[in-house]
């Protein structure tokens, strides 16, 4: 299956917070599962569990505790490349620092890269996002 990039994407959502797909690739070109993110102007960066960074063998660097709704909680930073959409349509980015957090936490697409690099909007009445890249 050929991966197209693009500048701009539409979703529609079912849960009562918008979900985006995504997807990891890995150092071997290799990408993990399409996985569900939610999209949260409320948190600086993409945030993942340490479960999923173990899982697929990121590379981690130890940060300082964050400080989460759930409390302090140890920290991580990895550096990987990140697609968002599915697999025939999506917009990527690369070399994107994340933070992995020792806790069981949804994915959480913060504002760095996402809300930095492109227009998004997000209309809760019909379930709609609209991400259009810079």
């Amino acid at each position: 299956m050929k991966t197209r990039h693009t500048n701009s994407l539409a979703f529609s959502y079912t849960e009562p917070l918008p979900m985006i797909p995504l997807r990891f690739i890995l150092k071997n070109n290799e990408s993990t599962p399409l996985m569900v993110g939610i999209l949260d102007s409320g948190s600086n960066e993409i945030a993942i569990p340490l479960k999923i960074a173990q899982e697929y063998n990121f590379e981690l660097n130890k940060r300082p505790p964050s400080f989460t709704a759930g409390g302090k909680v140890q920290s991580f930073s990895s550096h990987v490349n990140i697609n968002i959409g599915i697999p025939q349509k999506e917009i990527e980015f690369k070399n994107i620092e994340i933070c992995v957090l020792d806790t069981n936490i949804p994915i959480l697409v913060g504002i760095y890269p996402l809300f930095l690099d492109c227009k998004v909007s997000i209309d809760g009445l019909n379930k709609k996002i609209l991400l259009l890249k810079n």
